[in-house]
């Protein structure tokens, strides 16, 4: 006569009826089964604890082990140098008369730190934006470059601020991070301020860590052409803005800056690449005149800026070949 006994664990319910030596078998199978449930539970609350304290300092991707997997780029692409003196020697080349803020700028950007920041100011048309521009097609991480026009919303500084703070959780261990914030005047010192801090805050304990964050920070203020004391301006933002973020200034542009500024936005316009379109313009001397003249009017109030233009609109229409 067969023993049956029922499985374990199932008395609450009908369950299957099975031989002695089934039952025996199964029966260890069943606790060893439960031996390796116990061990990998254990592994698993000890890897997510990890996980955890890490998640906390930064470095979630050290603790999964799949560095390679998450970025797309490999491992010398995140360590390679940046290189100033190349990028501001590129910068030189197109932004004229500015030599003393560039070396200043320069200076400041190369200093040790895990959060660097500046503070161009000038009055528009002097090449603080151009000087961004070139700064963000040479800056060796593209995918870690975030541009914010603080002046260019008509949303409440609340809903900027909450730009700013998801520009920071973005930021990458891979490489550097630059960050400009544009269209800024004279009022918006405190905006420099509280970012810098907050990034100061946020960054500056990484000494030890395995996974470390470098941001660059350029704020861009445009001062008011309407009150004639720009020296006063420029003073005020060196007054309330922290030393931590170093006021570059831009020096405004005369009559006398206008030809050169000329000059070089021609050299710039005949070697663009065919790729920005299948012409380029030039001046005959006649409208090297014209534009002189026209752009004359407005210095003061936008430098160099309405150059462009005024090549384009009397310029002639060059194929290139």
């Amino acid at each position: 006569m067969s023993i049956v006994r029922r499985i374990p664990g199932f008395y609450d319910r009908p369950g299957p009826e099975l031989p002695a030596p089934f039952y025996e078998g199964f029966v260890r199978f069943y606790l060893a089964g439960n031996e390796v449930h116990l061990v990998a539970s254990a592994l698993v609350v000890a890897w997510v604890a990890v996980f955890i304290v890490q998640l906390i300092k930064g470095d979630v991707r050290g603790v999964l082990g799949v560095s390679y997997w998450l970025d797309s780029e490999p491992k010398f692409y995140c360590t390679q140098p940046l290189n100033m003196e190349r990028i501001f020697s590129q910068i030189g080349e197109q932004v004229v008369r500015q030599e003393r803020a560039l070396a200043r700028m320069q200076q400041e950007l190369s200093r040790d730190g895990f959060v660097r920041s500046v503070a161009l100011v000038g009055p528009p048309g002097v090449g603080k934006t151009l000087t961004t521009d070139i700064l963000r097609q040479q800056f060796p991480w593209q995918s870690n470059i975030f541009v914010f026009f603080w002046r260019g919303s008509v949303q409440s500084p609340t809903w900027r601020y909450h730009v700013l703070q998801q520009i920071t959780d973005q930021i990458s261990c891979c490489g550097m991070n630059l960050i400009v914030l544009d269209m800024l005047n004279v009022q918006d010192y405190d905006v420099a301020d509280a970012y810098t801090n907050e990034l100061r805050s946020r960054f500056h304990r990484q000494i030890g860590r395995r996974s470390k964050k470098t941001v660059l920070v350029v704020y861009i203020f445009d001062l008011d052409t309407a009150d004639w004391n720009l020296e006063r301006q420029i003073q005020t933002l060196q007054k309330n803005i922290s030393p931590h973020t170093p006021v570059v200034a831009y020096r405004p542009f005369g009559i006398e800056d206008l030809p050169i500024c000329l000059e070089n936005e021609l050299k710039l316009e005949s070697t663009r690449t065919p790729n920005s379109g299948p012409y380029y313009y030039a001046l005959s001397e006649e409208a090297k005149m014209k534009v002189l003249d026209k752009a004359l009017t407005d210095i003061a109030d936008i430098g160099c800026y309405k150059l462009k233009g005024l090549i384009r609109e009397y310029g002639e229409a060059v194929q290139f070949t």
